[in-house]
């Protein structure tokens, strides 16, 4: 059942079970063509945010690609938005690239997470 996944991978990520990582890096890792597991993705992409391990974010790069991804544009802007839970250091090479993405939401999200790590508090 889709909602019953969904709600166990948002249950890693609330509860930050670190063990969950890997199992969600390998969710990602299957192509999905017909976007039929879209939402499930997009929360994975979101659990993964919360548990905030920066070592991931090499690891899910197709969903920062803004050429040839194979990865729908909601899926995308969900991950660019979830690099707002990753220490300003890891994220900055994405939020570069993303600066440059032909995609407006894309933009805006790291035009605001570039000013955000200008701003004094680059703690997170």
């Amino acid at each position: 059942d889709a909602r019953t996944a969904e709600a166990a991978v948002a249950a890693f990520g609330s509860a930050r079970m670190v063990a969950a990582t890997e199992p969600l890096v390998a969710l990602l890792d299957r192509r999905d063509p017909m976007s039929r597991h879209r939402a499930l993705r997009i929360r994975a992409l979101q659990a993964l945010a919360e548990l905030g391990d920066p070592a991931v974010l090499p690891r899910i790069k197709q969903f920062f690609r803004t050429w040839f991804a194979l990865v729908s544009p909601e899926e995308r802007r969900a991950a660019y938005a979830s690099l707002e839970f990753y220490p300003a250091p890891a994220r900055r090479p994405w939020v570069r690239q993303g600066l440059r993405a032909s995609d407006r939401v894309v933009r805006e999200t790291c035009l605001r997470l570039n000013a955000d790590a200008d701003g004094p508090d680059e703690s997170r």
